[in-house]
């Protein structure tokens, strides 16, 4: 019987050891540091490696903006429109840009087509077929909302229920809006010449 009971503090131990050594080896690894890979420059990559510069913060699409508060690429656009993704890509949207404005409170949304097409089809699906007089080549203006599209462009600002901002300021901030697209970029039909380019 003792010889028995011998065994299995023996086998026991046997089994134990690994474990030990383990726990060891991960405790006095963790102190001297050996998991984490030497990330000190090699002697000549200082020299040869181009200095890091700070992120920037992305710059703003229209002129008299600042930089927005949301960018959404393509592959991010889901993050910004819950469910409509697939169709904003699938209609050539490349990109949000988002803005939360105080005066008048306000969210700014640009959207970036690569078509004239695909920005009209989606104003389309958002309001219907009817237009109202507003900034841009066609615009849906409501009491609370302005949409407008120009060219590849559509921007969509949405008043703050809250403040209540109404209809004559909602369209002095997409006339600003109108105003600060980019001109060289925009591909007009010709209903609206003042604003067509004409490149070289």
């Amino acid at each position: 019987m003792p010889q028995n009971r011998q065994f299995r503090w023996l086998k026991s131990l046997l089994l134990a050891a690994p474990l030990a050594c383990l726990v060891a080896w991960l405790i006095v690894g963790g102190v001297k540091g050996s998991f984490s890979p030497d990330l000190s420059p090699s002697p000549g990559a200082e020299k040869s490696a181009p200095p890091r510069l700070p992120a920037a913060s992305p710059p703003s699409v229209l002129t008299g903006f600042p930089p927005p508060e949301g960018d959404y690429p393509a592959d991010r656009l889901f993050e910004r429109v819950d469910g409509a993704a697939d169709a904003l890509i699938a209609a050539g949207c490349g990109r949000i840009l988002f803005w939360r404005m105080e005066d008048p409170a306000a969210e700014m949304e640009l959207l970036i087509f690569d078509r004239a097409s695909g920005a009209a089809g989606i104003l389309a699906r958002d309001v219907g077929p009817g237009r109202d007089p507003g900034p841009g080549e066609e615009a849906s203006v409501t009491d609370q909302s302005v949409f407008f599209r120009r060219g590849r462009f559509y921007v969509r600002i949405l008043g703050d229920p809250a403040a209540n901002p109404g209809r004559g300021r909602l369209l002095d901030l997409a006339g600003r809006a109108d105003r600060g697209l980019p001109a060289s970029e925009i591909q007009t039909s010709s209903a609206n010449p003042a604003r067509q380019e004409i490149s070289p």
